[in-house]
């Protein structure tokens, strides 16, 4: 949603919509970050085996849309 990145100011003869500059800049801080997850123990999954299961669902959601 695109709106949070402005500040809508609405007077009697005229109205403005700034951009947020920290708001843009915070959310640009996590762009291309992904957090994942798990309930499970580092003992039961690594960390690169949780990520390569949870990208690998969308093949399952792929295969499930399909049938």
């Amino acid at each position: 949603m695109v709106a949070k990145h402005f500040e809508l100011i609405i007077e009697d003869d005229r109205f403005s919509y700034p951009l947020r500059d920290d708001s843009v800049a915070a959310e640009a801080a996590l762009d291309g970050n992904y957090v994942f997850r798990t309930g499970l123990s580092k003992k039961e999954m690594s960390a690169p085996d949780a990520v390569r299961s949870c990208k690998s669902l969308s093949e399952v959601e792929r295969a499930f849309r399909s049938t």
